[in-house]
């Protein structure tokens, strides 16, 4: 019979206890358990805990265990925020300004809403429990696109009155918001990630859908490999080199994975939304709210692709 070490050129390692920091494809043999074990990259989509309030338009930042659901629509825009800690949602401290199709940048406890159907102006600042008003916007629009940190971030695109979608983007520097170089495809209710000088966007209406692609360097825009489909109304997670897209309108369930060169498919959410909030890494993401038309969800998903322990059936 063919042995392992015939094959690989090595014998399985015979341990006690299953090794800490396994890596993906790493074999071996607990002889407490009497049990060949291996290590895979799985990835998967998994129910959280459900927002205290359901609502669709919103947007959600920071890490898949301690993220902000900011605003949305139920029947009307509301001014409701919420933290999850990687279990449970928790009602936090509301904006001034009642918000949905908005921007949003930074971290749970150092936030920035701004922009919103209505066209609105509207900048706040959160810092853990309380939000405070800052500069406003020098375009208002809804739609937008936001990412990067509190006091540095991107608006980018959206809808103002008389267009359909707009190619403009501001930064923020923390005290006021400056016009900056346009995006090469004008879109509203797209997504995007990374920082305010290594972002990427991706999907939007335009109108139309479209799957173009964009990463940000600081100063310049640059068309890079379009999604493997159309999306607008979805979210996502990660950075300018690794990012997830997931969900859209009206209410698909399709994930992709971008590596800094190229989209490719990752699993599909249990539960199709679109408007939807979305944060965190590829490795570890959240949804939050979002719908179908016409309805409003407080579904949480998250999203996990790491290396996991299994045993394998030699019988």
């Amino acid at each position: 019979m063919t042995t392992y070490r015939a094959l690989k050129g090595y014998n399985i390692k015979s341990v006690t206890s299953d090794p800490a920091n396994t890596k993906e494809g790493q074999i071996w043999y607990n002889s407490a358990t009497s049990s060949i074990k291996l290590a895979p990259k799985i990835a998967a989509w998994s129910s959280g805990g459900n927002l205290n309030t359901a609502r669709r338009q919103t947007t959600a930042i920071g890490t898949q265990t301690a993220s902000l659901c900011i605003n949305g629509f139920t029947d009307e825009t509301v001014n409701i925020s919420e933290e999850y800690d990687g279990s449970s949602w928790t009602e936090s401290g509301d904006t001034s300004n009642a918000k949905r199709l908005h921007g949003s940048a930074g971290t749970q406890t150092a936030g920035l809403a701004f922009g919103g159907v209505g066209y609105i102006v509207h900048n706040e600042s959160y810092n853990g429990s309380t939000w405070t008003e800052l500069a406003n916007l020098n375009t208002g629009a809804y739609g937008i696109i936001g990412f990067g940190a509190q006091d540095a971030a991107l608006k980018a695109g959206g809808q103002i009155s008389g267009t359909h979608a707009i190619d403009s983007v501001e930064s923020w520097d923390g005290s006021s918001w400056t016009e900056i170089a346009d995006m090469n495809t004008a879109r509203q209710i797209g997504f995007g990630v990374g920082t305010s000088t290594a972002g990427l966007v991706y999907g939007g209406s335009v109108p139309g859908i479209t799957a173009n692609t964009e990463t940000w360097d600081g100063s310049s825009w640059t068309e890079v490999a379009n999604l493997p489909a159309a999306e607008d109304g979805h979210s996502g997670a990660g950075t300018q080199t690794a990012a997830l897209s997931f969900g859209g309108a009206p209410a698909i369930t399709a994930s992709n994975i971008w590596d800094g060169s190229s989209w490719s498919s990752t699993p599909a959410m249990a539960t199709g939304v679109g408007f939807h909030g979305g944060c965190g890494t590829t490795g570890a993401a959240l949804q939050c709210g979002g719908g179908p038309p016409g309805d409003n969800v407080a579904t949480t998903q998250e999203f996990t692709d790491s290396v996991t322990t299994r045993s394998v059936d030699v019988s």
